[in-house]
């Protein structure tokens, strides 16, 4: 059920139903995790972090499963979200926002609570905190697992800005929040092509190209799958591509010409013919 028109008799058939499906040790254990954790939203000093840091790493196994995902939203995890994810603790920031990241992986009863909820305010605060790197890659991630699919999520993502965030975190000069931001960028685009000619109008296009050309590693291969995944739906952004001070044309073309006799390259080499093409296809039409 919807968030906005889920009556009570509704969340009360839909909690019986997920119970009936878990064991009651298992309920019983979520729920001991959850009332560990509402004692630390209080704002009063935390004196045994570790317990609650072993709370929340718990959580995290246990919401990898959909049905335990959306009991931990049920039984009052979504009441300790938002005051965990604004604690002064780095530690207990990051890993909420992983809790997030699991609950709202393909699962869009959770996506929906969570943008209900209002969970993007502190999610794009940590994820604009340059220094907290664990805090930003894990807030990534969930802002990541809230967009795919879900259009509400996108509108929330452009009301706090998030293009600021990717275009900072590109910045970032650290492949893992950059590889991580790929996959943001792909989550936006596939979701909703309409973004993408906002995001043709900021730097990150350029930053993705520039990039791409520095990196060989996994990286790479991130970075242009996200190019992919901008073109595919834009020709302008396409035709912004073939600038030539850019380099991407003749830089796809060596990859091609390079790697495509080595294995490990299969998936790399595969995306950039499939950018090459479109580009070529630009090319064509405006000849």
């Amino acid at each position: 059920p919807s968030t906005d028109n889920c009556t009570d008799k509704e969340r009360s058939a839909f909690l019986r139903e997920a119970l009936a499906h878990l064991s009651v040790d298992v309920v019983a254990s979520m729920k001991k995790q959850v009332e560990i954790l509402a004692e630390i939203i209080d704002e009063q000093p935390v004196k045994d972090v570790e317990k609650y840091e072993a709370a929340l790493e718990n959580i995290t196994d246990q919401t990898n499963a959909l049905d335990m995902a959306n009991l931990f939203y049920q039984i009052g995890g979504r009441n300790v979200i938002i005051p965990l994810l604004r604690h002064p603790l780095p530690q207990i920031r990051w890993r909420t926002a992983c809790i997030v990241a699991e609950c709202c992986r393909n699962n869009p009863f959770c996506k929906n609570l969570s943008v209900a909820d209002d969970m993007f305010g502190p999610l794009m605060e940590i994820a604009s905190n340059n220094s907290d790197f664990n805090g930003k890659f894990k807030a990534i991630s969930a802002i990541s697992a809230i967009v795919r699919d879900n259009q509400e999520g996108i509108n929330q993502f452009e009301k706090f800005n998030g293009l600021n965030m990717i275009t900072q975190a590109l910045d970032s000069a650290n492949e893992k929040i950059i590889a991580k931001t790929a996959y943001l960028i792909i989550a936006l685009c596939d979701t909703d092509h309409s973004i993408i000619g906002k995001l043709v109008q900021t730097p990150i296009l350029e930053s993705l190209i520039l990039l791409a050309r520095l990196s060989e590693t996994f990286l790479g291969e991130h970075l242009m799958r996200a190019l992919l995944s901008i073109i595919r739906h834009h020709d302008a952004a396409a035709k912004e591509c073939l600038k030539e001070e850019l380099g991407l044309y003749d830089f796809i073309e060596n990859i091609i010409s390079a790697k495509s006799f080595e294995d490990s390259y299969e998936d790399y080499v595969e995306c950039s013919r499939e950018i090459l093409e479109i580009l070529n296809k630009v090319k064509t039409s405006n000849m």
